[in-house]
């Protein structure tokens, strides 16, 4: 039996929207800051994944841009 796992296509984790599989247990995820970023299901799932990982997008306040997309990249 094949274990086909859970879809997590377009579900958001913090900053992360999840957009398609790239792998039996990886997803291919898209900052709100237009970089993306690979993360295993379980991993977003437990919260250990929220960002891309730059700088800005980890920050604790999620409201406000992140710098590096406000100065134009």
């Amino acid at each position: 039996m094949v274990r086909r796992g859970i879809d997590e296509t377009d579900n958001v984790y913090g900053t992360l929207t999840v957009r398609r599989r790239v792998e039996a247990l990886f997803w291919a995820c898209r900052c709100r800051c237009g970089r993306w970023r690979i993360a295993e299901g379980y991993a977003l799932r437990m919260g250990w994944v929220t960002t891309c990982g730059v700088g800005a997008c980890t920050a604790n306040d999620l409201s406000t841009p992140p710098e590096h997309l406000a100065a134009g990249w």
